[in-house]
């Protein structure tokens, strides 16, 4: 896999038909192979016997290259997996998550109310317009694609909305899918409230993927807000060099402080810190003293 990869063009990109078409090109190209999932092969060919994964071994009994889905699909299976919940559950959900999604229902809307259409075209251009018109003709006529699934429509829209996406899933395998605070129901609201269920952030996942697969942490950092300005200059000094050791101090947690030198991977490490949020100070030495000190007085956590 290219490691240089990353969503940040289409984070946040204006929602014009071209990006879209981008985004969608984006998603479903096969470019990661089993080697870049970050899983072990015991488990992906566990998960597949289980039924529990959104592709399959090629007819030759080798797996096949995956898409930016798959991957996503993996990594949730896989914390799923980690707070312990169990394949027949998982299963459940992955039937319901995997279902094709209808468009129909939103074209009828469209087309019972025109003014939906001026706001969702706002931005485009004529040649974009016409080009959604076409697009809305062939879906009216086939509404459903088995590439474009309900987990596809929440992986596209935490790209494109940057605002946490999150999946709640619920005993019997039913999931609702929606932005933090933002339930689309009122039925989903009671569910929610009333149901025993397990929630995770779709949007956290991401993140750690552009973090943890990009050789320039500090560049897709920036792009996507992810940390405070501070925070990347502290990133901007550590990528010179120029330090021996970093020194981090902890608010409201067990450990209190943490040493990290050259011989660790101090980029990442300090990137999850900070990206948590947890720490009171963090302090860049070199053998000349202190080169660069922040205070965390005020942290939007993700």
């Amino acid at each position: 896999m290219d490691q240089n990869i990353s969503i940040a063009p289409y984070w946040g990109a204006e929602p014009t038909f071209s990006n879209l078409e981008k985004l969608t090109e984006f998603l479903l190209e096969e470019r990661f192979t089993i080697k870049d999932l970050g899983v072990s092969y015991t488990n992906i060919t566990y998960w597949d016997k289980q039924g529990i994964l959104s592709f399959s071994r090629s007819a030759g009994g080798r797996w096949r290259n995956f898409n930016f889905i798959d991957f996503m699909w993996i990594k949730t299976v896989d914390e799923l997996r980690e707070i312990g919940i169990s394949t027949t559950l998982i299963k459940a959900a992955k039937k319901n998550l995997f279902q094709p999604f209808n468009m129909k229902p939103f074209l009828e809307n469209v087309k019972a109310n025109p003014d939906e259409f001026e706001i969702i075209t706002k931005n485009y251009s004529k040649e974009e317009r016409e080009k959604l018109k076409k697009f809305y003709a062939q879906i009216e006529k086939k509404p459903t694609n088995k590439k474009i699934t309900h987990f596809y429509y929440a992986i596209a829209d935490a790209i494109q909305l940057t605002e946490e996406i999150k999946l709640e899933i619920f005993k019997d395998g039913s999931v609702i899918l929606h932005p933090f605070h933002n339930l689309y129901s009122e039925v989903d609201v009671l569910k929610v409230i009333r149901e025993m269920h397990i929630s995770i952030s779709l949007t956290t996942i991401l993140k750690n993927f552009l973090t943890g697969y990009s050789d320039h942490i500090t560049h897709v950092a920036t792009d996507l807000k992810i940390l405070q300005p501070n925070e990347i200059k502290l990133l901007e000094l550590i990528n010179s060099g120029e330090y021996d050791s970093i020194r981090v101090i902890f608010k409201g947690t067990e450990m209190k402080e943490l040493e990290l030198n050259k011989t660790q991977d101090a980029k990442t490490r300090l990137v999850d810190i900070m990206k948590e949020g947890a720490y009171q100070n963090i302090t860049i030495k070199s053998h000349k003293g202190v080169v660069s000190s922040i205070e965390n007085t005020i942290k939007v956590k993700f």
